[in-house]
C-alpha cells in the first residue's frame, strides 16, 4: 500500500504544532516511521559525505604540500651529505699536516723520508728515500741503545730498593720517636720529683746557680764557724767540717750530673731534628721521581749508613741516660736520708728573717750546750 503525502507549501502556523509521530490519514504508521528513519539516515549520510569530501580535499592539499617539502628536504640532505664529505676530506687533509707524537718501538724507527702532496689525491705515493745528510739526525750505536734499555730496568730496581729502605727508615724512626717519648716522660717525672724535693727542702724552686752559690756560702759560713769554734772544741768542728765537705761534694756532683744530662738531652733533640729533616728530604726526593732518588742514593750512599749508626747510638745514649737517672734517684734518696739542708739565707738573702732567725736560733741553742 502506498501513502501519499500532501504537498502544501502554505500551511498555517497551527500545523507546526502537529505531532511528528502522527501519520497522515490513510497511511500505515509502520511505513511512516520507516520513511522518517530513512530520511534521517539520508541526511546524516549526506552530511558525513560532505565532511569526508572536505577532509579529502584538505588531505590532498596537505599531500601536495608535504611532497614539495619532501623534495626540498631531500635536496638539502644531499647537499648536507656533500658538505660533510667535503668537510671530512678537508679535516683529514689538515690533520695530516699537524705534527703529532706517536710512541713507537725501536724496530719501527727507520731513517727514511717521503714527499707528500695532499692536494693531489689521485697521485700514486712517491718512493721512499734516505736523507741527504745527517745534520738533523741523532745516531745511536746498538750497544749504547742496549745500555739505555738496561738503565731503565736498573732504575726500576733501584727505585724499589730506595722505597724499601725508606720504609725501614720510617719504621726505625717511629720506634726512636716512641722511645724518645717514653724517655721524655721519665725525665718529666724526675723533674717533677726534683721540684717536689726542692719545695720540701727550700719552699720554692731552686736553680743550679743558686745551689752552687748556696753551697759556697754554706761552706764559707761553716768555715768561719769552725775557725771561731776551733779553739773551744776541735773534735766536733772537725766532724762538722767533714759532713759539710761531703754535702758540698754531693751537691757539686748532682749539679754537674744534671748539667751533663741537660747537654745530652740537647744533643739528642738536635739529632732528632736532623733525622726529621733528612726524613722530609727523603720523602720529597721519592715524590719528585724514582730516577733522581736512586741517583742521589748512589752518589751519597754513606748518608743512610751514618743515619742508621746515629739511630743506634741514640738508643744506647737513651739507655745510659735511663741508668744515670736511676742512679740520680738513688743519690737523691740517700741525700734525703742524711738529712742535709741548705741555709735559706744563702738562697734568698737577709730579707727573709723568718727562716734565718729560726735556723740561727736553733743552731745557737744547739751549739751553746756543746760549748758549755
Amino acid at each position: 500500500a502506498l501513502c501519499l503525502f500532501p504537498d502544501d507549501e502554505d500551511e498555517d502556523d497551527d500545523d507546526d504544532d502537529l505531532e511528528e509521530d502522527a501519520a497522515p490519514p490513510g497511511c500505515d504508521m509502520q511505513l511512516y516511521e520507516n520513511v522518517l528513519e530513512l530520511r534521517d539516515i539520508k541526511l546524516e549520510t549526506e552530511m558525513k559525505a560532505t565532511a569526508l569530501k572536505k577532509e579529502f580535499e584538505e588531505l590532498k592539499k596537505e599531500q601536495v604540500k608535504q611532497t614539495g617539502l619532501e623534495k626540498v628536504h631531500a635536496e638539502r640532505v644531499q647537499q648536507t651529505q656533500k658538505d660533510i664529505q667535503k668537510y671530512q676530506r678537508e679535516k683529514q687533509q689538515r690533520a695530516n699536516q699537524i705534527r703529532q707524537i706517536v710512541p713507537v718501538t725501536a724496530s719501527q724507527i727507520q731513517c727514511l723520508y717521503t714527499e707528500d702532496f695532499p692536494e693531489q689525491e689521485d697521485m700514486a705515493p712517491p718512493a721512499i728515500r734516505l736523507p741527504a745528510d745527517l745534520k738533523n739526525e741523532v745516531v745511536f750505536t746498538r750497544s749504547a741503545f742496549a745500555r739505555l734499555r738496561q738503565r731503565i730496568k736498573d732504575l726500576r730496581v733501584e727505585t724499589e730498593a730506595a722505597r724499601a729502605e725508606y720504609r725501614d727508615l720510617t719504621r726505625s724512626f717511629a720506634v726512636s720517636q716512641r722511645e724518645k717519648k717514653q724517655t721524655m716522660k721519665v725525665i718529666e717525672q724526675l723533674k717533677q720529683k726534683f721540684e717536689n724535693v726542692q719545695l720540701l727542702r727550700f719552699g720554692a724552686g731552686v736553680s743550679l746557680e743558686q745551689l752552687e752559690r748556696a753551697a759556697a756560702a754554706v761552706a764559707a759560713e761553716k768555715e768561719q764557724k769552725l775557725n771561731r769554734e776551733s779553739m773551744e772544741d776541735k773534735g766536733p768542728a772537725t766532724l762538722e767540717a767533714q759532713v759539710i765537705a761531703e754535702k758540698r761534694k754531693t751537691i757539686e756532683e748532682l749539679s754537674s750530673t744534671r748539667a751533663a744530662l741537660l747537654q745530652q738531652n740537647t744533643k739528642l733533640l738536635k739529632t732528632v731534628a736532623s733525622l726529621k729533616a733528612s726524613d722530609i728530604l727523603l720523602r720529597q726526593s721519592l715524590d719528585n721521581g724514582g730516577g733522581t732518588t736512586a741517583t742521589a742514593l748512589n752518589k751519597d750512599g754513606l748518608t743512610d749508613v751514618h743515619r742508621a749508626r746515629k739511630a743506634a747510638k741514640l738508643k744506647e745514649v737513651l739507655k745510659l741516660q735511663v741508668k744515670e737517672i736511676e742512679t740520680l734517684k738513688k743519690e737523691i734518696g740517700l741525700f734525703k736520708l742524711k738529712g742535709a739542708h741548705i741555709d735559706p739565707t744563702v738562697l734568698y738573702g737577709q730579707r727573709q728573717p723568718y727562716f734565718t732567725r729560726v735556723r740561727c736560733e736553733g743552731g745557737e741553742d744547739n751549739d751553746q750546750p756543746k760549748s758549755k
